[in-house]
C-alpha cells in the first residue's frame, strides 16, 4: 500500500512521518510493508494522482479547480480543492483532510453531494485515529482491482491487465496495444516493461521484443501464435513448448 502525505506545514508533516513510521513498524509482520511519500506542495503529487491508496492532505494554497459540475466550489480552500481535483482525475482511494487552521469538517458538511471517499481527521493527528484510517485504507486496498501504469509523452494511462492485448519493442520504444483504446508508446525495452508487470498471470513474454496477453490466445503451432484479434506472432518450438506449459498453469 502506498500513502501520499501533502502538507505545507513542515512540523505537521514531520509529525505525520513519525506516526506513519511507528504504524509501519507495528504492522510489518501482519499487513506487510506500506510506503509513504511526503509533499510540501501539490506539483509532484498531481503528476501521479492514481498511484496512492491513501491520501493525507492539509494544504492552504492551490490554483486547482475541480471540474465536477455538481460541486459548488465557492469558498473551497486549497486542501479540499486538491481532494476534489484528485477525485475528478479518477482517485477512488480514501482521501483524509486533516484540519488545523482550516475547518475541513465544516467544508465537507457543506458539500452536496459529498464524495464517499472524503474523510476527516483533526490535527494534531492522534496515533489511534491514524491507525483507524490505515485500517480502513487497507480494507479498500484489498478490494481494489490493480491497474498498470503506462506513461507516455501524451500522458499517463492506467489500464487493467486484460486491457492489454500484446506489446512490441522497436529500438528503444515499446508499444502496448490495448482493447478498445489507441496504442500507447513509451521509451523502455521489453524486458524492463515485463519486469514491471510479470506479477500479472496472463502476461507471456514471447521474446525480447514481444509480449502477449494469454486472455487473447486462440491457438498456436511450433512456429506461430494466433490471438483472437487476428494478430499472429512468430515463435520457435522451444517457445511453443513453454507456451503450452504456461497455458496449463494459468489462473483465469
Amino acid at each position: 500500500m502506498h500513502i501520499a502525505v501533502c502538507d505545507d506545514n513542515i512540523a505537521d508533516r514531520k509529525q505525520t512521518e513519525r506516526l506513519l513510521g511507528r504504524e509501519a513498524d507495528k504492522r510489518k509482520n501482519t499487513d506487510g510493508a506500506f510506503y509513504a511519500d511526503y509533499f510540501g506542495n501539490i506539483e509532484a503529487l498531481i503528476n501521479k494522482p492514481l498511484m496512492y491508496d491513501l491520501y493525507l492532505i492539509d494544504t492552504s494554497v492551490t490554483e486547482l479547480n475541480p471540474t465536477d459540475a455538481t460541486t459548488n466550489s465557492k469558498g473551497i480552500n486549497g486542501g479540499l480543492s486538491l481532494a476534489l481535483f484528485l477525485i475528478d482525475k479518477g482517485v477512488t482511494a480514501p482521501i483524509v483532510l486533516c484540519s488545523s487552521k482550516v475547518n475541513y469538517l465544516e467544508q465537507l458538511q457543506a458539500l452536496s453531494p459529498c464524495p464517499g471517499n472524503l474523510l476527516h481527521m483533526q490535527k494534531p493527528i492522534k496515533a489511534a485515529e491514524l491507525s483507524q484510517m490505515i485500517e480502513h485504507a487497507l480494507g479498500e486496498f484489498s478490494k481494489k482491482t490493480p491497474t498498470i501504469e503506462l506513461r507516455s509523452k501524451e500522458g499517463t494511462f492506467y489500464v487493467l491487465e486484460d486491457d492489454i492485448i500484446y506489446a512490441t519493442t522497436k529500438g528503444v520504444f515499446t508499444t502496448v496495444y490495448l482493447k478498445d483504446k489507441e496504442p500507447v508508446t513509451f521509451q523502455t525495452d521489453m524486458i524492463n516493461f515485463y519486469d514491471q508487470i510479470a506479477m500479472y498471470t496472463h502476461m507471456f513474454l514471447v521474446n525480447d521484443n514481444t509480449l502477449i496477453n494469454l486472455a487473447y490466445y486462440r491457438k498456436h503451432s511450433h512456429f506461430k501464435i494466433e490471438l483472437t484479434t487476428g494478430v499472429t506472432v512468430k515463435i520457435n518450438p522451444f517457445i511453443a513448448k513453454r507456451l503450452t506449459e504456461a497455458l496449463q498453469t494459468i489462473v483465469w
